[in-house]
């Protein structure tokens, strides 16, 4: 393949890379750590929460200053790790070329290098996160770059963006701290006289910004996460090994891993020097981390598989000087396979909480003034999230903190927050409610700590609706807890009685609330419509209670919203002026539809008047 061919390839799998990166990037739902970094970033000063964290401060700056450009939507927050992503792959393909200058027929090697970091399954997932791991795996291959640049060539510019590299890439994760020590093993082994000094010396001065954050915020965080065990690793076992060489090399790992091996022998074989060292760099690349990671685990909980998302560089990089190695006819072959294989089969993935979902459906039935509250420890960050920036005006998020996050509530303490903010909360919150109305607390739950529940039922809060979303067998539950001060409204001939009705004129739906004196024998529907001055029917909404009316025991509280049908046409050609809500229960029998009478006598409740105005 000759140097322009290599060009044209490398831009179609920048393409393709790009592709792979956006592909469904908003499918799943912002999760903990997305909505965590988050948290941070829109805090007034977000460097003492920072200081609290296991991470160094680099990827929360760069976010905070994208999120101003761009916004905190879910795709506009993931964007920049798949556009970061993306240039990642970018930088392989230049450390391809620095591999393959000087190497008859390894033109093609760049290009090859770039399609497999393209087609890595860890880095197409973590570059649709809104995480700093991208950009550690940026920067360690910007760095990797730079030093291969020095080694070859020489100079202090390349030695000055080199130590600027490492220092950043320390700066966005603490474990970028493999690669300068990669490079310093490199050099002490390979390198010679000035060479050698010169790196030693750019790696010591690359150490040199780190220190203040180093010595003062590092070994307090370090602290932190001994004593809270914040750190989520997994276990050194041999199934996890397998399961990480799975994870990193798919289901086709035993081919890939021979391609890497091939790879390494191919620049060994030479038998000179620069083949050796180029080998033991790939090489030291993924087994530092790797082993330091695998077996560093025994000792302390340090093994995740996004962490090592650093070698997925050079795992890329051995395949494709093991496929450059190969005869043409064999590489295409192979490579054929690999592309059909990865644009076929997804080996790195995770199933998250559906957050967005549970969220929904309290936005679209809150009201202004209404409590949001979560009890959900690993949920509370992605609640926060979708929650307090779609709240209805004046509604209040509240959350205990489950990691001790001062940033997610005033208090940190157990007992302090249920039995005196969030108390008091509910206090302030019944005193700014109209006499009459009703006061609702939406609660997503997901957890063994019941403190929530009972501190609302102790101040008289009823559960009106439950929402049950499965996930992977887990059930988290969004529910509604209505207060009612109001007597009843009406009561019906088959024992249901209309404890309250709310009408939503900007959103055109009038909320019902539903008690029996005994449980109904039958499944009644309930109906609420919209009538002009004539009496002619405007709008209507008919449909069972989100509970059956014959699972309605005697003190139980069902909340029934009805969402008025009418197009958007319509409600625009209404006349401005006051239209009748009306309210009716009937049952469905074989032999037609049985209209329900109130106590009066009436077949439909007049329960109050919409306004539509101009």
């Amino acid at each position: 393949m000759t140097t322009t061919a290599a060009l044209w390839v490398a831009l179609a799998v920048l393409l393709l890379a790009a592709v792979l990166r956006l592909y469904n990037i908003t499918e799943q739902s912002i999760w903990f750590d997305e909505a965590f970094a988050w948290n941070i970033i829109i805090q007034d000063d977000m460097f003492p929460r920072i200081s609290t964290d296991t991470h160094p401060p680099l990827y929360y700056i760069v976010l905070r200053g994208w999120a101003a450009l761009a916004g905190d939507s879910p795709l506009a927050l993931r964007y920049l790790s798949a556009l970061v992503g993306l240039m990642s792959v970018a930088l392989v393909y230049q450390i391809g070329r620095e591999l393959a200058i000087g190497r008859r027929g390894w033109a093609g090697l760049a290009a090859l290098a770039a399609l497999m970091m393209a087609l890595s399954d860890a880095e197409i997932f973590l570059a649709q996160e809104a995480r700093n791991y991208t950009l550690y795996t940026f920067f360690a291959c910007l760095s990797m770059w730079l030093y291969l640049r020095y080694v070859r060539r020489g100079g202090v510019w390349y030695g000055l963006l080199w130590a600027a590299a490492n220092s950043a890439l320390v700066y966005t994760h603490y474990q970028g701290l493999f690669i300068p020590a990669i490079q310093g093993l490199h050099a002490l082994l390979f390198l010679r006289d000035g060479r050698r000094r010169g790196a030693v010396l750019w790696l010591a001065l690359s150490g040199v910004p780190l220190l203040p954050w180093l010595v003062l915020v590092t070994i307090p965080q370090a602290q932190n996460a001994i004593d809270n065990s914040l750190p989520f690793a997994i276990p050194t076992n041999w199934e996890i090994f397998r399961h990480l060489g799975a994870r990193y090399l798919g289901e086709i790992w035993s081919l890939l891993g021979v391609l890497m091996l091939w790879g390494g022998w191919s620049l060994v074989v030479r038998r000179t020097r620069r083949g050796a060292g180029d080998a033991s760099l790939l090489a030291l690349w993924v087994l530092l981390p790797f082993g330091v990671l695998f077996f560093g685990n025994l000792f302390a909980p340090l093994l995740t598989e996004r962490k090592l998302l650093i070698i997925a560089p050079a795992i890329a990089l051995l395949i494709a000087v093991g496929l450059t190695a190969l005869s043409p006819s064999a590489r295409r072959l192979l490579v054929a396979a690999i592309l059909l294989y990865s644009l076929t089969t997804v080996d790195y993935y995770r199933l998250k909480e559906p957050w967005d979902a549970i969220a929904a459906p309290a936005l679209e039935l809150g009201r202004a003034g209404d409590l949001y509250l979560a009890q959900v420890e690993v949920g509370q960050y992605p609640m926060k999230y979708y929650w307090e920036r779609n709240l209805p005006e004046g509604a209040v998020f509240a959350t205990f903190p489950f990691l001790g996050d001062p940033t997610l509530a005033p208090t940190t303490d157990h007992p302090t927050f249920y039995q005196g903010y969030l108390r008091q909360t509910l206090l302030d919150h019944n005193r700014e409610r109209t006499a009459g109305t009703v006061r609702t607390a939406w609660v997503v739950f997901w957890s063994r700590d019941d403190a929530v529940l009972d501190v609302l039922a102790s101040e008289g809060y009823r559960r009106t609706m439950t929402i049950t979303t499965d996930h992977i067998g887990n059930a988290i539950d969004l529910y509604r807890y209505d207060y009612l001060t109001a007597p009843a409204l009406v009561s019906y001939e088959n024992g249901l009685i209309l404890r309250a009705l709310e009408i939503d004129a900007d959103a055109m739906r009038i909320d019902l609330w539903w008690e029996a004196e005994a449980t109904p024998q039958a499944d009644y529907t309930t109906s609420a419509a919209l009538l002009d001055a004539d009496g002619r029917l405007v709008a209507q909404w008919d449909s069972p209670p989100p509970r059956p009316t014959s699972a309605i025991s005697a003190g139980d509280l069902v909340y029934d919203p009805k969402r008025l049908q009418i197009s958007d046409e319509t409600l625009d050609a209404l006349p401005a002026g006051d239209y009748r809500v009306v309210v009716a229960v009937y049952l469905w029998t074989p032999d037609g539809i049985r209209e329900i009478a109130t106590e009066d006598g009436d077949i439909r409740f007049a329960a109050g008047v919409l306004t539509i105005r101009d």
